[in-house]
């Protein structure tokens, strides 16, 4: 399918690309992706600009991408799953910022 072939790379490049900015503007602000790292500042530039998680986001995108270009139907099948739990984290996440940086986070959510 030609449409296939197109689209699983676009969305593949767009999710490595945006993936990319979000871990570079974490690190342009000393922080991690790692959840064991606590945060010092509320990153709010860059792709965080666009949305509150841009990583989460890229990960979704590859994971469609990679399953068009496989013609994979089983990747669909699981991308609901991914989402939920991309919501969980994110969730869970804006949580322990609410609770440690809400006089920056609260304006910016």
């Amino acid at each position: 399918n030609p449409i296939r072939i197109a689209v699983g790379p676009v969305l593949v490049l767009m999710g490595l690309a945006l993936g990319m900015l979000a871990w570079l503007e974490f690190r342009k602000h000393g922080e991690s992706f790692r959840h064991q790292y606590s945060t010092q500042t509320v990153v709010t530039t860059g792709p965080y600009r666009i949305s509150r998680h841009p990583a989460y986001l890229a990960y979704v995108l590859i994971m469609a991408g990679i399953g068009l270009l496989a013609d994979n139907a089983w990747v669909f099948f699981f991308l609901p799953v991914a989402v939920l739990i991309v919501d969980a984290s994110a969730r869970r996440e804006e949580l322990y910022l609410m609770a440690k940086h809400e006089g920056a986070y609260r304006p910016y959510r």
